[in-house]
C-alpha cells in the first residue's frame, strides 16, 4: 500500500515538475522567488497596436501594427440608406503573401474595390505571447485616376456685408478655393488641409468625375441659403453668393470661419499615397519666418518640388487683403489654354516667384 502511495507521489511531483517548466518555457516574464512569493520583473502583456491603413491599390489593403501579428478579417461593402452593408470576398497575406507573420499584413480582395465606395474592416489580432486586439476602420475604395489641379483663386475671409440681393435671399460670401483640373480623373482620395484650420477639419473630396479644363469651387462654409453641392451632372443647382452658373460648387459643412485670413499653407492631398497634388503658401511681407503650426504643411510643400526654393518671392504675399478681395494665381490662364491645346501635365505644377496677387473676387472665372 506505501508503496502504491509512493508511486502516485512521485508520479504527481514529476507532472507538477515537467508542467512548471513548460509554463516558465512559454511565459514572457522573468521571475524571482523570496520570503514574501513570486515578484514579476518584466515581459511583454500589451497588445499589437494598429498603427497605419493604407489603402494601397485596386486590390490591396496594407495594415502596419506594432508587432508581429497573425490575424482574423471580414470585410464589409457599406450600404447607404436604400441597401444593406455586405461582406466581400479577402484573403490575409503575411509579408506581402509570403507564409510567416511580420508587422504588415496584406487584405487581398477577391474582385477589385469599388473607386469611392465606403468599407469597413473588422479583425483580431494576436502577438506571439497571445496578447490581442480588436479593430474596426472604415476606408474608402481605392482611386488609380486621381487628376491633377492647381488652386487659382483664394478667399481667405467670411464678408459679413451683405448687398440688398444678398439680404433678401439670405445668402451669404463664405471662404472658398477655386480649383483648376489638369487632367480627367475622380476626385475620390483627394483631401484637402489647412494649417490654420488644422488636419481634424481637413476635407474629403467625394467620388466625382472631373475633365482637364473644368473649373470648380470648394466653398468652406455652408451658410445661409442656396448652399447645394453639386456632386452630379446638375451644375446649376447652386444659388449662394460666389456661385457661378455651369460651374460645379461644392460645400464643406460646417458653419465655421476657415482658413487663416492673412497667414496660412494650403495643401490639396492624394490620401493613397500621401503625394502633394498641390499647395499654396501666404503670408504677409512682414512675417520672415512660419511659426510652428504651419510648419508641418510648409515641409510637405517643399518636399513636393511645388516650391523650389523658400526665397520669399515665391510665398503668395497678403499685403492689402481685405474682405472683399482674394488671391489670384496669375498663370492659371495660361495653365488652362495648355490643357486645351493638349498639354499633358506629368506632376504637379511648379510654383514661380511673384505668382498670386489680389484682386476682386471672381470664383468660377479665370
Amino acid at each position: 500500500m506505501q508503496k502504491k502511495i509512493k508511486e502516485i507521489l512521485i508520479t504527481v511531483l514529476e507532472t507538477l515538475l515537467i508542467t512548471g517548466v513548460t509554463v516558465f518555457t512559454v511565459l514572457p516574464v522573468s521571475c524571482r522567488i523570496n520570503e514574501t512569493g513570486i515578484h514579476v520583473l518584466g515581459g511583454d502583456y500589451s497588445p499589437p497596436k494598429l498603427e497605419e491603413v493604407i489603402v494601397f491599390d485596386e486590390s490591396t489593403l496594407r495594415l502596419i501594427f506594432s508587432k508581429k501579428v497573425s490575424m482574423s478579417a471580414r470585410v464589409f461593402m457599406v450600404g447607404d440608406f436604400n441597401k444593406d452593408s455586405f461582406e466581400v470576398g479577402v484573403d490575409v497575406c503575411y509579408s506581402n503573401c509570403e507564409e510567416q507573420t511580420d508587422t504588415t499584413v496584406d487584405v487581398r480582395f477577391e474582385d477589385q474595390m469599388h473607386v469611392g465606395t465606403d468599407y469597413e474592416i473588422i479583425g483580431t489580432v494576436k502577438d506571439e505571447t497571445g496578447n490581442t486586439t480588436t479593430f474596426l476602420v472604415p476606408f474608402v475604395g481605392f482611386n488609380s485616376r486621381v487628376p491633377l489641379m492647381v488652386m487659382t483663386e483664394v478667399q481667405t475671409e467670411s464678408v459679413s456685408s451683405q448687398n440688398a440681393a444678398e439680404k433678401a435671399g439670405n445668402f451669404w460670401r463664405n471662404e472658398f478655393v477655386e480649383f483648376l483640373v489638369l487632367s480627367d480623373g475622380n476626385l475620390s482620395g483627394l483631401e484637402f488641409e489647412s494649417a490654420y484650420d488644422g488636419i481634424e477639419r481637413k476635407f474629403k473630396f467625394p467620388a466625382i468625375e472631373v475633365h482637364k479644363g473644368e473649373i470648380f469651387v470648394l466653398h468652406l462654409r455652408k451658410r445661409g441659403e442656396g448652399c447645394f453641392s453639386e456632386s452630379g451632372d446638375d451644375l446649376n443647382l447652386a444659388s449662394s453668393s460666389y456661385c457661378s452658373k455651369d460651374v460645379r460648387d461644392l460645400w464643406v459643412i460646417t458653419e465655421e470661419t476657415a482658413l487663416g485670413n492673412k497667414t496660412d499653407v494650403l495643401v490639396l492631398r492624394n490620401s493613397f499615397n500621401g503625394s502633394v497634388i498641390d499647395c499654396l503658401m501666404y503670408r504677409e511681407s512682414k512675417l520672415t519666418e512660419w511659426n510652428e503650426k504651419y510648419l508641418g504643411l510648409v515641409e510637405e510643400c517643399y518636399e513636393s518640388g511645388i516650391y523650389s526654393s523658400d526665397d520669399d518671392e515665391f510665398i503668395g504675399k497678403t499685403d492689402g487683403m481685405t474682405a472683399t478681395k482674394t488671391l489670384n494665381r496669375l498663370d492659371a490662364k495660361e495653365l488652362l489654354l495648355k490643357v486645351q491645346n493638349g498639354f499633358i501635365f506629368e506632376g504637379p505644377v511648379v510654383m514661380g516667384k511673384d505668382n498670386w496677387n489680389i484682386s476682386a473676387a471672381n470664383p468660377g472665372t479665370l
